[in-house]
C-alpha cells in the first residue's frame, strides 16, 4: 500500500484539523540573521532558517550571495521526492 491510506495520512488529517497549542510555543528572535535582499526569495530563507535551525546551526552562517544555488536545490529536491509519491 501507497502512503494514501496509511496511518502516516492519517495522523497527518488528525493533526491538521487541530489547532495549534500557541501557548506551547517558544519565542525566539534573532537579529543577526541575514535578510533577503529582494521581494521574492523570502520562501528561500524561511526553508534555509528552518533547516539551520532544526540541524542546530548557526542561521547567521546563512549566505546570502547563494540565493540562487539554494533556489535550484530546493527544486531539485522537489522533484526527487515527486517521484516517489
Amino acid at each position: 500500500m501507497g502512503f494514501y491510506g496509511s496511518s502516516e495520512l492519517q495522523e497527518v488529517k488528525k493533526m491538521a484539523t487541530q489547532k495549534p497549542n500557541f501557548e506551547a510555543w517558544t519565542i525566539c528572535r534573532h537579529g543577526d540573521v541575514p535578510q533577503q535582499a529582494d521581494g521574492a526569495s523570502c520562501g528561500v530563507f524561511a526553508i534555509k532558517f528552518i533547516e539551520y535551525a532544526s540541524a542546530g546551526l548557526p542561521c547567521h552562517t546563512i549566505d546570502p550571495s547563494k540565493v540562487a544555488y539554494y533556489q535550484l536545490k530546493l527544486a531539485i529536491e522537489a522533484l526527487r521526492e515527486e517521484a516517489y509519491l
